[in-house]
């Protein structure tokens, strides 16, 4: 037997699997997640698999700007006023911190770049030949937790503007492609191994392309001091 349940808010889940003896589990959930309940037939078995679910959320610009003084490469949300890209989350957690990233948008160049430990591409759940998006893992960062709010698709246009209504149908329908086929991915299992191999193997090509996560994680808790 296989059972999903999909968890959208804080909550916590009780599970009692009755053997020999009496097992009960329990699970406290809080963030949104998904978990797969697996009951093997025959001798008594069971596997318990929890799945992060990656939400699109927003960041205090005034933090991305103080993590920019000691490395340029931190992404951005605000590209003008008919530009934003929310980042999304949460990778995984390190201490009082969030590791989160970005989308970037397709290029040409993208087509012809494989999928590497730190680069994956995103295509169009509709259509699967169409490439839609980047995500690039090594670029990730840690922000403090307080500093994370949730994206409000009803409120995108206080995050930017458009030209019509047709527009912005169309951007909220790409935003929803993406969390669709990012979701199809372990991203959080990738980020936390180029975390922990980033130390582990300081001179791999992968190491050599990210940031310093733990000297950001140094200047993030001086933030708001």
């Amino acid at each position: 037997m296989v059972l999903s349940i999909g968890v959208t808010k804080p909550t916590k889940i009780v599970l009692i699997e009755v053997t020999k003896p009496i097992k009960i589990v329990l699970i406290e959930v809080t963030k949104p997640i998904k978990i797969v309940l697996i009951k093997g037939t025959g001798s008594a078995c069971s596997f318990y698999c929890l799945e992060i679910f990656m939400k699109w959320i927003n960041v205090n610009e005034k933090y991305l700007d103080y993590l920019r003084k000691i490395e340029g490469r931190i992404p951005r949300t605000d590209y003008g006023s008919d530009k934003y890209k929310p980042f999304f989350g949460i990778l995984f957690e390190v201490d009082d911190f969030y590791y989160i990233t970005q989308v970037s948008h397709a290029q040409q160049r993208h087509l012809k770049m494989k999928q590497q430990p730190d680069f994956y591409k995103i295509y169009d759940p509709k259509n699967l030949s169409r490439l839609i998006a980047v995500v690039n893992l090594n670029y990730m960062f840690p922000i403090p937790k307080k500093e994370v709010s949730s994206f409000a698709k009803k409120d995108i246009g206080t995050y930017r503007t458009f030209k019509s209504e047709e527009e912005k149908s169309k951007y909220i329908d790409l935003l929803d492609s993406e969390l669709t086929m990012i979701n199809t991915l372990d991203l959080p299992t990738a980020a936390r191994k180029i975390y922990d191999d980033k130390y582990l193997f300081p001179d791999s090509r992968v190491a050599q392309r990210c940031l310093d996560y733990k000297e950001l994680e140094k200047y993030a808790k001086k933030w708001g001091n």
